[in-house]
């Protein structure tokens, strides 16, 4: 595929060569920015590009400079053809194609106007540059500093180093060969109409006309009429421009009547439109909820250059509008010259008719009462109390459901936002449905719904059953009971009263106790004890069947 890719890019470079006319002086291209490609030319080359390219640019050799690294191997190629006499840069080209790669060209010359290519090659992995000595497709040499390919023909033959060394141009006095430029480059873009596009008719006489008077056509077109080399093949050229292209190429017999001839082909090839309109059939549309009957209008348009049987539309040749007042469309046509035309259909439209509010399928028109379930060009509305479309239910329209036809036990169905709402429906239908694992609460399935009686008394754990009693230790037994055990302690005289009058307890740092054996004396004890017999007793002391619970005997 490179190899293709090449001769493409090649015959581009050749093109510009031969029929721009742009040959720099011999000197030193290295320390120039010589381009050598014209604004014309430049349109030229970016014309004819190869269907696989995604950009193609010209470079100056100080764009090469910004493109490439001095130690690139392109460099050394171009220095060793330097060696070998090709010191004139004449331009180049860098070409990128959609499969990633890029192939750039660089067409230099030597003293005698033999062309040599720099090829630079760059692939996804890597990058190679060659020296190409061309003759034809047949016959040519790829090589660098250190090796290379020469064919002839059929036969392929590897260079070793000291093959290329002894590569001499020295003795070639051939310019560069114009047979590669067909089929490649002048074939490319003809434009194909009835008698022929004009290279094609030239290449077609390439026996007759010789191949300098095909370069001094290409030259003429580009430097005396100063038009790019599309402008023929579009079929520009007036009868003054043919004069002048004859008169600078210099021939007047033969040549001169094949050369007019082809040109005069393409005189006056531009398409030349026609478009007309028709009324009839009927339309409708909703305007404020009522259906109109509209007249359809169709606008079409036509090539009447017969040269042209298969025109590219740039828009649709034929458009079909349906509404009131004025419609108009605008069409554009291309040939193959890429020469545009465009031609304005208006037509006016008759007044609409209010229609019959008919609830009509695929006629554009939902009117006031219709809804998507007897006319399809209506949207579904949630509240219209018709459950359409992915609505569930719409207000009181359950589409038939009900709470067992939704897997529920009986109960009362509700929609809400025209979605389905199961709460009210039943939960189960006997009781064993209804367990829900508390051993305090009697369940039971009671008109399908699921009640859970509490039992008195019953408890699960330990919190369940805290009575606030400091003194008795509570606790649920395996029957789901509460059960509370006293905490009882005998009288110890460890603790004797302090002071005997309320009034010292709080300079103490004690509270004011009660005596349960000497009614109305009073002494102090430690917060939350009770006294009795003159000592200080703590929580749940008994002493006559009195217990001590936060500081009173009760």
């Amino acid at each position: 595929m490179w190899m293709s890719r090449f001769f493409f890019a090649a015959s581009l470079f050749l093109l510009v060569v031969l029929f721009g006319c742009v040959w720099p002086p011999i000197g030193d291209p290295f320390s120039s920015d010589v381009n050598g490609l014209s604004d014309e030319q430049l349109g030229t080359l970016n014309a004819l590009k190869d269907p696989r390219l995604v950009e193609q640019r010209t470079l100056s050799k100080s764009d090469l400079d910004l493109e490439f690294d001095s130690d690139d191997e392109l460099y050394a190629v171009l220095g060793f053809a330097k060696e070998k006499g090709f010191g004139t840069f004449l331009g180049a080209v860098k070409s990128s194609f959609s499969d990633g790669n890029n192939v750039t060209m660089v067409l230099l010359a030597n003293a005698r106007g033999k062309a040599l290519f720099a090829q630079r090659i760059e692939f996804e992995t890597f990058s190679k540059s060659l020296l190409l000595y061309f003759e034809d497709e047949q016959h040519y040499t790829f090589f660098d500093s250190n090796a290379g390919i020469a064919r002839n023909g059929e036969e392929f033959r590897l260079l070793g180093f000291s093959d290329v060394q002894q590569i001499s141009f020295a003795g070639e006095t051939a310019v560069v060969p114009v047979n590669v430029l067909g089929p490649d480059v002048l074939s490319f873009g003809f434009c194909e109409e009835k008698g022929g596009g004009f290279w094609r008719c030239i290449m077609d006489h390439k026996g007759d006309l010789g191949w300098s008077i095909i370069a001094a056509v290409g030259t003429c077109t580009v430097t005396v009429l100063e038009v790019p080399l599309t402008a023929i093949t579009a079929g520009a050229l007036s009868p003054l421009q043919i004069a002048s292209l004859l008169g600078c190429i210099g021939s007047t017999g033969s040549a001169g009547y094949i050369v007019y001839e082809c040109a005069e082909k393409l005189m006056d090839n531009a398409p030349r439109m026609d478009s007309y309109s028709q009324l009839g059939g009927e339309c409708f549309a909703c305007s404020e909820g009522k259906r109109w009957k509209m007249t359809l209008v169709t606008m079409k348009a036509v090539v009447e250059d017969d040269r042209l049987p298969d025109p590219d539309w740039l828009t649709p040749n034929e458009v079909t509008e349906c509404g009131s007042g004025t419609a108009s469309y605008v069409f554009e046509v291309q040939d193959c010259g890429k020469n545009r035309a465009s031609k304005e259909e208006t037509a006016e439209l008759p007044v609409p008719i209010l229609s019959l509010q008919q609830c009509v399928n695929s006629d554009e028109c939902c009117p006031a009462g219709c809804t998507s379930k007897n006319d399809s060009d209506c949207g579904v509305v949630c509240g219209d109390g018709v459950a359409e479309g992915t609505e569930d239910c719409d207000l009181i329209d359950f589409k038939g459901k009900t709470c067992e036809t939704l897997g529920f036990a009986p109960g009362a169905l509700r929609c809400q936002e025209c979605t389905f709402f199961t709460s009210g429906c039943g939960n189960c239908r006997t009781d064993n449905e209804c367990g829900d694992s508390n051993a305090c609460t009697q369940d039971a399935c009671v008109d399908f719904t699921c009640k859970h009686a509490s039992i008195a008394n019953c408890c699960q754990n330990t919190a369940d059953c805290n009575d606030d009693d400091i003194c008795t230790s509570d606790a649920c037994n395996s029957s789901n009971r509460c059960q509370s055990t006293p905490i009882t302690y005998a009288p110890t005289g460890n603790t004797p009263q302090q002071g005997n009058a309320c009034s010292q307890c709080d300079s103490l740092g004690l509270g004011c106790a009660q005596d349960l054996l000497v009614p109305g004396s009073n002494a102090c004890c430690p917060l939350g004890y009770c006294l009795a017999d003159g000592y200080c007793h703590s929580s749940c002391t008994v002493v006559n069947s009195k217990t001590c619970k936060n500081g009173l005997w009760e």
